[in-house]
């Protein structure tokens, strides 16, 4: 495939010429499905209503068999709501499949995505970020595909990503496990051979309203500190390594302010504004950010092995369909701009990593 394999951000005039071209009679349809459930929904719940209120009448009238009636009711009625709520499902799929990935591949052709499966456990956990491990990783919205450079054909880095919800055990049999971490988790083949363990993590002063403060913790046995040139860059980062001359090797100086922009874009998404909305002045861009903050938290960086595994701790669910939502131009737009900040940040960093070759 040829360069133009590349993340595409519309401009805000372009993404509605898109919407009414491309999704508007698919959205249209949806919404149509979406009435019909949400009207069987209120049937359900005023059918619940009745069946009590009834069944308090015919207790009241000292009906012997009222509480068989009570419970033949609430038994039917719980057998509906567990049908909207399949249907509700199904939707949710729908709107995934036939409105979500549409725009997955108007932002990079390149890009598979499948909506019901997730990064497995065992490469979440060889990331090392979580310590003690994951006894359960569980996840949707799955993208892999092809991030290509610019101007250089038959050049391209792979990557998949998802979002992944991960759950820690009390006891070594697992039985109890509670959950501590939600977000988007990256894996990235780093086009360089190496063999070795460097982590790249924000400042404790970064992390501290995240779930991740005291979780994540490299074994100073292993990991030793390592201090690197750039002032801007140690600001922002602890960096850890096996090998202090391999976490050298690996974290160029243009490696690091890609890492630096990276974690910008991912913080406040200033990128994203300034090429969608090229035209609004800088108030009201500045107004617009402010309730769009990208994702305002740092992500962490772990190479090991030749890869490269990103972890953004956001802690919200990203691309969900709400049934009493509206489906309108605007809802589509806030999922473009989740798929853009996703997406984009890879480019970011592909940018640099396209230095280096496995080849």
């Amino acid at each position: 495939m040829s360069q133009e394999a590349k993340v595409d951000i519309l401009t805000k005039e372009a993404f509605n010429q898109f919407y009414k071209n491309e999704l508007t009679p698919v959205i249209q349809e949806l919404e149509r499905d979406r009435k019909r459930i949400v009207g069987k929904l209120w049937l359900v719940i005023f059918s619940g209503i009745a069946v009590l209120v009834l069944s308090g009448m015919l207790n009241r009238l000292n009906f012997e068999y009222y509480i068989y009636v009570a419970f033949g009711g609430v038994f039917v009625v719980w057998k509906f709501f567990q049908i909207v709520l399949e249907e509700e499902d199904e939707l949710k799929l729908k709107v995934k499949t036939t409105a979500i990935n549409p725009l997955i591949k108007r932002v990079n052709e390149s890009f598979k995505y499948i909506p019901n499966q997730t990064i497995h456990k065992k490469i979440v956990n060889e990331a090392g970020f979580f310590k003690p491990k994951l006894a359960s990783v569980s996840g949707d919205d799955y993208v892999e595909g092809k991030v290509y450079t610019e101007g250089i054909h038959d050049t391209s880095t792979e990557m998949t990503f998802c979002e992944i919800e991960g759950k820690y055990s009390f006891s070594s049999h697992q039985r109890t496990v509670m959950p501590y971490f939600r977000g988007l988790f990256y894996v990235v083949d780093f086009n360089k051979h190496f063999d070795g363990h460097v982590y790249v993590f924000p400042k404790k002063k970064e992390i501290e309203y995240t779930l991740l403060e005291n979780v994540v913790e490299p074994d100073k046995e292993t990991f030793k500190k390592v201090e690197l040139e750039s002032v801007s860059f140690t600001k922002l980062f602890d960096v850890y390594g096996t090998d202090p001359i391999l976490t050298r090797y690996i974290l160029t100086p243009r490696l690091m302010e890609r890492i630096e922009q990276f974690s910008a874009y991912a913080m406040t998404h200033e990128a994203y504004m300034t090429e969608m909305f090229p035209n609004m002045s800088i108030a009201k861009r500045r107004s617009l950010r402010r309730k769009k903050k990208g994702y305002g938290v740092m992500p962490f960086f772990s190479f090991k092995n030749g890869m490269l595994y990103i972890l953004i701790p956001t802690q919200t669910k990203h691309f969900e369909f709400k049934l009493m939502k509206r489906l309108d131009e605007r809802v589509f737009e806030n999922y473009y701009y989740d798929i853009i900040l996703a997406l984009r940040i890879v480019e970011e960093l592909n940018l640099n990593l396209r230095i280096w070759t496995k080849q």
